[in-house]
């Protein structure tokens, strides 16, 4: 299989190439092979069977350069791996020895699945097909975001899918785009919903996937959404590899992949850019991508970031992660007490009838406070922990809530 994008290396090498009196270029054979096949009269039969007779006189004449040119031996080598490597140019065997060394070399076009793989490798395979879009795929550019959230007991991934048409109206090139989008993920995932509402469901190899008809104008774009649930096998407890397939035959698809874990937790990778508990990766692919990912453990403790008396004899105070729901609602863990900042006169005794605990927001249910503006109370915690264990730091501690109801 090979894409238009290596012939027009191939030319640009021995650039021109003249192939019945026409005088083919890099820039300039495209078009006229495409004029040359469709530009002829449609009602002479003749003309319609030898209309693609122009091809095979250009492969011949550019076949024949590259074995009598051997001075330039060494520049199409370069253009036929790179053209390999980038899968602009896929090879197939029925030798079992040969089948082998270009899969070997990725050179095949075939996808990892579990039987060829080491550990837990996760895929993540984008496919776009014409479907009667003329040569508008010249024109299409596509864009793939794709986050993972590790945060939860189940694994969840939101992918989005965007093609731009970037073409104009330009017969029997470039027109209206008619494909066919999936996304393929390894076997054990979920469609929890669709943009559409109407993704058909698909299998290949140990891949599940779903895919949805879309038909755009040019100038104009379009944008898939998909929410997975996805197979916990592939997932170690703290080692994360993710292998992104690039579709062959296309140029500068940008993928950006984002992972998020709990609060508290952080990432390790030579891939990705980590920021606390965030971790990213984006670029253009022009071959497929292995990303590999470490979870670092959460060794830090819950961090307050707001605190309030909300209502009378309610105090609210909100950790920036999950906590420890035994030892957050636990009363003996905490005393309140009135500062006497604004009214030395009444002095509050505050007892504690019942704590609320819901992901990291504590709500302490209180008894004896009185109206006083501007009044401060003293919150005392003690052994607070979060969901991995660490307690307050320090332990135990102290923060003031301010009445201004």
């Amino acid at each position: 299989a090979v894409n238009f994008s290596v012939l027009d290396d191939i030319v640009g090498l021995y650039d021109p190439v003249r192939v019945d009196n026409q005088e083919l270029t890099q820039n300039n054979l495209f078009e006229t092979l495409e004029t040359s096949v469709s530009d002829i009269d449609r009602h002479n039969i003749e003309a319609l069977e030898s209309r693609k007779d122009v091809i095979q006189t250009f492969a011949y004449v550019v076949l024949k350069k590259m074995i009598f040119s051997f001075w330039k031996w060494r520049e199409l080598s370069e253009i036929i791996t790179d053209s390999l490597n980038h899968k602009e140019l896929l090879l197939a065997f029925e030798s079992r020895s040969l089948a082998n060394k270009v899969d070997h070399f990725g050179w095949d076009g075939s996808i990892p699945d579990d039987e060829t793989t080491k550990y837990p490798l996760d895929r993540l395979v984008v496919n776009v097909s014409n479907f009667g879009g003329m040569k508008s795929d010249r024109y299409i550019t596509r864009e793939v975001h794709y986050t993972v959230d590790l945060s939860g007991s189940d694994i969840y991934a939101d992918a989005e899918i965007t093609l731009r048409h970037n073409g104009d109206y330009n017969t029997p090139l470039s027109g209206q785009y008619k494909g066919y989008v999936r996304l393929f993920v390894p076997m054990g995932a979920e469609l929890v919903e669709s943009s559409t509402g109407a993704s058909t469901q698909e299998y290949i190899s140990s891949h599940v996937g779903w895919g949805d008809i879309v038909q755009f104008e040019p100038g104009e774009s379009v944008t898939l959404t998909y929410r997975l649930k996805l197979n916990p096998d592939y997932f170690e407890e703290n080692e994360y590899h993710l292998y992104v397939v690039k579709q062959p035959g296309t140029e500068n698809d940008y993928y950006e992949v984002v992972f998020k874990t709990e609060v508290g937790q952080g990432f390790e990778s030579n891939d990705f850019e980590t920021r606390e508990n965030v971790a990213f990766f984006q670029s253009t692919l022009d071959q497929d991508k292995q990303l590999d990912l470490t979870v670092l453990p959460d060794e830090i403790g819950p961090r307050i970031f707001w605190h309030e008396i909300t209502a009378l004899n309610q105090i609210d105070i909100a950790f920036a992660e999950n906590l420890d729901t035994s030892s957050a609602e636990d009363p003996l863990n905490y005393e309140i007490t009135d500062l006497d900042f604004n009214d030395e006169s009444i002095t509050d005794t505050i007892t504690i009838d019942y704590i609320e605990v819901w992901n990291g927001h504590v709500r302490i249910h209180t008894r004896g406070m009185d109206y006083q503006d501007e009044e401060h109370f003293q919150v005392f915690m003690r052994n607070i922990r979060d969901q991995s264990g660490n307690y307050i730091t320090p332990n135990p501690r102290t923060v003031t809530v301010v009445q201004r109801l």
